[in-house]
């Protein structure tokens, strides 16, 4: 990876437990957080939480970040609940249209 792409994980003796992957945007001082990953039986325990808090303060403690941005659906209620607890902020909701082809 490179300063403006960033891969933060977990793992214990069973392995890798999550990972979060990050990019800067050095010309514009943002940072964003592209993917969040948990093993699906290492969930709720905090790992969600820990790579977060990681990447933010990488983000902006360490690159310089004035802001960080991400997207997740509106329904997605605990990836909603786990960043509102690290203290972002919804600033717009955004449409998703599907259309499917039936043979």
């Amino acid at each position: 990876m490179s300063d403006e792409h960033k891969v933060y994980t977990s793992g214990d003796a069973d392995g890798l437990n999550g990972y979060l992957y990050a990019e800067y945007n050095r010309d514009e001082k943002e940072g964003s957080i592209e993917f969040i990953g948990v093993k699906f039986c290492k969930r709720k325990k905090g790992i969600g939480r820990k790579l977060l808090d990681m990447a933010v303060h990488d983000l902006f403690v360490n690159a310089g970040a004035a802001s960080i941005k991400l997207c997740v659906g509106t329904t997605n209620q605990k990836a909603l609940s786990l960043y509102k607890k690290a203290g972002f902020k919804v600033e717009r909701s955004l449409s998703f249209y599907k259309l499917y082809i039936w043979e």
